[in-house]
Parts: structure tokens; C-alpha cells; sequence
């Protein structure tokens, strides 16, 4: 005999909270099956509103018989909910459906939470401080009803080793997006680390992300953390149905978020010459945002080994200040600079605002950055980096600096200047230059002097000369000769840069007779004059254009030249007695132009020398003439000793 089963399943009101949704199913169940004692009876199944009606179709279901009944395509309730014991259950009979038994205590299942096994969220551009698009990934359990929601709670801050200063953070103007096999339209509520994504509740546009689907959201406006930080798996996802949890999972998968570029980065100076103090500018193209309040930029400039050629120092900075000019939303923040060589640390402060990610032309300003202290070529090898204060966020290793050239020593007044400006002379003599960069105690200043044999019998030269700055008085020195350069040595101070400087060099004697005006130069095709240079022996600033003076012709003074006999046509010995100015060298001359005694006179034949014999009776010890001639008045005397500067007395015997 036939007979109906109605089972009445609890309404969401049922519950305290009550779910999105109850119990469901089709109106005509798939499946509807009896298992167990009455499998042989066969069955059907219809719903509507709540309750379920089973038909045996084949056989008697007898007395006191174990009953089973399998349903298929039962949906649970849309959330969370506790067990039922009061559900009713009714047996009727075919006829006029009258009751045969029936129960107000058959008991439901708890529904709990289903546990979300596959989730991930990946990054767009996963580098620190970067706002872009997220994906969150996962399989759904069970279906999100329309109302129902995706909530995502990236981690905190202090899951990371170490912290850095912001977690994920999601911009106000986020975003998301359901795509892929399974589509719904999402509104966003943030609240700070969690974003919750509601199905759209509009009229008309009801729809569901089914069970045990594969769901791709993606969300606008996620801010990675501000530094590198390592992946983990402790974020947390968790679907509802509006009302209660419908599943969860506490391991979603987030990416390890790696450093960005800093990229068309250089570092340049002001002026480009060695040791040189002046402002320097970093200009550079960010990847994520710089904070203020603790974000630093970290430039680490090469060594002097790092340089080529490798000068004795690297550039310095002597307690700098630093500053934006660009973007001009930030030349308001207080920027400190720290100098611990070979790096600078500049800590961004209170004011103005967060650099951007992606800011092109960043330009920060540092004051008081001195050049290497000799030339170097252009070089690549500075690193910058941005941090949060905490742990990096974006580096370049290949940041470009200048090449760093001979600054110039002839800006201002560039002189040699003589004391005397007579031939053979030995005095004091002024060197008169203006420094570019400056010249650290150790350094040189290097004169390199003309080759004058084409016109004289020695050029410039230094006997064990001394050296004394006179202006500025700070720095001392020490001064070597040898052929034709001269090179003084620093000591005790630096010589600053530009600052007119003069320096007092003794016992220089100017070239053996009279030249023009000129410059300190070696004359070469390349010619190389007064220079500066650092420790090493490098150059830092030089001129070829420190002019010399012009050095013009002495005047003797107090000459005799006294006959042993004073009378007519008498052959004697002479005594010539002068004062030289200049040292007169071996080999040089003394001339002697007698005068014209023939025309007017009526002396028949003036004075004349006979196979004269020249001695020196004082001053030129050992400088006997050789090889005496005579010829139209002219004596020549060539010495074969040092005439120096004094009195000169000396016999002329014709025999």
C-alpha cells in the first residue's frame, strides 16, 4: 500500500540569528531513495515551503521498521546554525491522507563552518609602498547568496621580522571585482586591515557564487607594506551569507613583497673640480611611496679605490644639509642628513608629504659635499636606496656621478713675481695663485719652468730654497727643485679652496740674462704650468697662464778701470774694478768697449791690448779670464770661474 512521509523542515526564523536562507531543495527532488529494512518499497519526493513529502511506491513500509530515506541536492541552511530537535515528521496513509504517527522531536544537523582549503592574494607589483591591483584567489565551499560577503583581512605588521613601519593598507577609493566562470558586481566597506565585499544588493541583479567554485576578486587600491617582507600564510578569508559564517580559512597565502627600482638616478655637483665644497643634487625616479616621519633615502657613494685614477680622498660630506626641490609636494619636509663614509643617510621628518610610488625627477638637495680630492672620471657605482626606516623598500646600484676636472688657478691674479728682475739674481720670489679646490696638508703645488738654452746660458733656478705662505698664513711648506720643476710640499694646514694665495719662496735666481715677460710652463705640445695635487700626486687645479716677469739688463756700479803707469803709449798693467748685479757663470763674458779716441782728439791710436794676461785680485776667486781678445776697441773675457754678486777687482797685463 502507498503511504507519505512529511517531514517539515525548520524556517530560518527557527534560529536566533536567523540565516540568509533555510533549508531548500527542488520542488522535485533528484533523487529520493529508502534504504536500510525499506529499500524494497521504493519512493518519490515533492517540496514546498518547508516541507518535504516522501511516497512509498512499491511496498509496505511494516510496523516498527527501521526507516531510512536519502534525499539528494539537499541545500543546508546559508550560514552557521545549531541542531534542531523539534523538527516535525508525519506518516500518513493513502486514504484521505489520514495520520498514522507522528513527532515533533526529530533532530537536524549543526551546521558549521566549512573550511576553505586554496586561497592566495597576489600582487600586481609586489615591491614595497606600491598601490596596486590585488588578486585573491580561492575555492569556495559553500554558495555565497546574493547579500552575502568575502571578507579579507591581510596580515598585521607585526607578523613580519622585522615590523615595517605599514602593513597592507587599502586606499579609500578601492574596488573589487568578481571575474572569471563565476561574476558578481561587489560594493566594499574598509575597515582597516579588513575589506569586506558585499554581493550587490540592487534590485534586479540578485545573484550567487556558487559551491565549490573557483572565485578570482580583484581589489584596487592595496597598498603593499612599506618595506620587503617575507611571504607568510596568516591571512584570513571568510564568506558569509550576510548574517553568519558560511566557511573560512586562516592560512591565505600572501607573496613575499621584494624590493623596487630606483631608476634614471645621478648624483651632481655644482662644480666639478676636485675638492671643491658646494651643493650636490640626487635625482631619481622612486618605485614605492618614501614616507615622511622616518622614511629615509641611503646613498652610498665609491671609495677612493671604487675611483679611477684613485684619488688620495673620496667625496665628503661636511656636515650637510639637505632639502627637496622636487616634487613640490615635499619641499616642506625637514630632511637630516648623516654622513658616515662612505654613506649618507638622509631621515625625512615632519612636513609636507609622502613621496608617491612612481615620482619622476625626485630631486633632494645636499649642501656642504666635497669632490674627490684629485680628478676622477665619471663612475657608476653609488647605490641608492629608500627605506621606511625599518627595512628596505627600493635600490639602484648603478647611480651615475660626475667626472671631476682640473679646476682653474688662474681666476684671479696668477704671478711668479721677482724681487730683483736683473739677470742671475738670487732673491725672494712671490708665487701668487687662487686656489679652486682645496689642497689638504700633503698635497703639492707643482711649477713647471720654460727651457730657456735656446737664449740663455742657464734658465730659472733654486738654490735650497725656503718656502712661507704670507697669505693666508695657515699653511707651511717644503720646496725640491729639480730640472726645471719645482715642488713645493703642504704641511700643517689645508690651503681652502678659493682663496687667493701667496707664497714666498727664497734663493730663486732668475735666468743667467734678460728674457721677456713669460708664463710658468714646460712649453710642451700639451703644456703643463703651476698645478695643485692631492697626496697621491694627482691633479686638482692648474693654469698656464702665471706669468713671470720680465727680466731686464743690471746696472754696474762704481767701475774704474786705473793704469799702473798714467802716461802716453806705455804698455803696463790695468786694474778694472766693478760690482756685478747678477752672478756672471763660467763661460760668461765680461766686455769691455773701449772708446773712440781717433776722431777729434788728434791722438793717433787709442787704448789697445797687447796678448793681455787677466787675473782677478778679488771677488771671482778662480775665475782668471781664458782666452782674452781684442778687436776695434772691444776686450772680451771669458771667465773660467763664478762671478757672483759683489765687488770685482782685476789686472790686465800686456807685456
Amino acid at each position: 500500500m502507498c503511504s507519505s512521509d512529511l517531514l517539515t523542515l525548520p524556517q530560518k526564523t527557527a534560529w536566533t540569528t536567523a540565516p540568509y536562507a533555510a533549508y531548500d531543495m527542488l520542488a522535485t527532488p533528484a533523487t529520493v531513495a529508502f534504504t536500510g529494512a525499506a529499500v524494497n518499497s521504493g519512493a518519490a519526493g515533492a517540496y514546498a515551503t518547508s516541507v518535504l513529502t516522501i511516497t512509498t511506491a512499491t511496498a509496505d513500509i511494516t510496523e516498527a521498521m527501521t526507516v531510512v530515506a536519502t534525499v539528494t541536492a539537499v541545500k543546508t541552511p546559508s550560514s552557521v546554525v545549531i541542531a534542531r530537535t523539534d523538527v516535525a515528521l508525519e506518516v500518513r496513509d493513502k486514504a484521505a491522507g489520514g495520520l498514522i504517527a507522528d513527532c515533533t522531536a526529530v533532530t537536524t544537523s549543526a551546521i558549521i563552518k566549512g573550511d576553505i582549503t586554496v586561497g592566495g592574494v597576489t600582487a600586481a607589483t609586489a615591491t614595497p609602498g606600491f598601490k596596486s591591483i590585488h588578486t585573491l584567489a580561492f575555492t569556495n565551499v559553500g554558495e555565497i547568496p546574493h547579500t552575502g560577503t568575502i571578507k579579507l583581512t591581510l596580515p598585521a605588521k607585526t607578523v613580519f621580522t622585522p615590523n615595517p613601519k605599514t602593513t597592507f593598507t587599502y586606499d579609500a577609493g578601492a574596488t573589487a571585482a568578481i571575474s572569471g566562470g563565476n561574476t558578481a558586481t561587489l560594493s566594499t566597506a574598509l575597515a582597516a586591515p579588513a575589506l569586506t565585499c558585499t554581493l550587490d544588493t540592487s534590485p534586479g541583479s540578485a545573484t550567487t557564487l556558487a559551491e565549490i567554485a573557483s572565485i578570482s576578486m580583484t581589489v584596487t587600491n592595496i597598498k603593499t607594506p612599506s618595506s620587503i617582507v617575507a611571504a607568510k600564510t596568516v591571512a584570513a578569508l571568510l564568506t558569509s551569507d550576510g548574517v553568519g559564517t558560511i566557511s573560512d580559512m586562516t592560512t591565505v597565502a600572501t607573496e613575499q613583497i621584494a624590493k623596487g627600482a630606483v631608476s634614471t638616478a645621478a648624483f651632481v655637483g655644482t662644480t666639478k673640480t676636485p675638492g671643491f665644497k658646494s651643493d650636490h643634487t640626487l635625482t631619481f625616479t622612486n618605485a614605492g611611496e618614501i614616507q615622511i616621519g622616518g622614511g629615509t633615502i641611503v646613498m652610498t657613494l665609491p671609495n677612493a679605490a671604487g675611483l679611477t685614477p684613485a684619488p688620495t680622498k673620496a667625496t665628503v660630506l661636511e656636515t650637510a644639509a639637505g632639502s627637496f626641490t622636487q616634487p613640490l609636494g615635499s619641499t616642506g619636509t625637514a630632511l637630516t642628513p648623516a654622513w658616515s663614509a662612505p654613506t649618507v643617510t638622509t631621515t625625512l621628518g615632519a612636513g609636507g608629504s609622502s613621496i608617491p610610488q612612481a615620482t619622476v625627477g625626485i630631486a633632494m638637495k645636499l649642501t656642504n659635499v666635497r669632490t674627490p680630492s684629485s680628478i676622477v672620471g665619471a663612475a657608476t657605482g653609488t647605490t641608492v636606496q629608500t627605506t621606511d626606516g625599518v627595512g628596505l623598500c627600493d635600490e639602484l646600484t648603478t647611480v651615475a656621478t660626475d667626472q671631476v676636472v682640473s679646476g682653474d688657478l688662474g681666476s684671479a691674479t696668477k704671478t711668479f713675481v721677482s724681487s730683483t728682475k736683473t739677470p742671475g739674481f738670487l732673491s725672494d720670489h712671490t708665487l701668487n695663485i687662487k686656489t679652486a679646490g682645496h689642497v689638504e696638508a700633503g698635497g703639492f703645488i707643482v711649477l713647471r719652468f720654460p727651457d730657456l738654452a735656446a737664449g740663455t746660458q742657464t734658465g730659472w733656478n733654486f738654490e735650497t730654497p725656503l718656502v712661507s705662505f704670507t697669505a693666508p698664513t695657515g699653511p707651511a711648506g717644503t720646496a725640491a727643485f729639480a730640472t726645471r720643476v719645482l715642488t713645493i710640499t703642504t704641511a700643517t694646514a689645508t690651503m681652502a679652496q678659493s682663496t687667493q694665495h701667496a707664497i714666498k719662496i727664497t734663493k730663486v735666481r732668475t735666468p743667467s740674462s734678460i728674457v721677456a715677460a713669460g708664463v710658468v710652463s714646460d712649453g710642451a705640445i700639451v703644456p703643463a704650468g703651476v698645478s695643485t695635487q692631492d697626496a697621491a700626486a694627482k691633479s686638482i687645479d692648474e693654469s698656464v697662464a702665471v706669468a713671470t716677469d720680465q727680466i731686464v739688463k743690471g746696472t754696474i756700479a762704481a767701475g774704474t778701470f786705473a793704469s799702473a803707469t798714467d802716461t802716453a803709449g806705455y804698455s803696463s798693467t790695468a786694474t778694472m774694478t766693478f760690482t756685478t748685479i747678477g752672478q756672471v757663470q763660467a763661460g760668461g763674458k765680461i766686455v769691455l768697449t773701449m772708446p773712440d779716441l781717433n776722431a777729434g782728439t788728434g791722438v793717433q791710436k787709442g787704448w789697445n791690448f797687447e796678448t793681455p794676461v787677466i787675473s782677478f785680485t778679488s771677488g771671482g776667486t778662480g775665475a782668471g779670464a781664458a782666452s782674452p781678445a781684442f778687436a776695434t776697441r772691444v776686450l772680451t773675457l771669458t771667465t773660467s770661474g763664478l762671478l757672483r754678486s759683489e765687488e770685482h777687482t782685476s789686472e790686465l797685463q800686456s807685456p
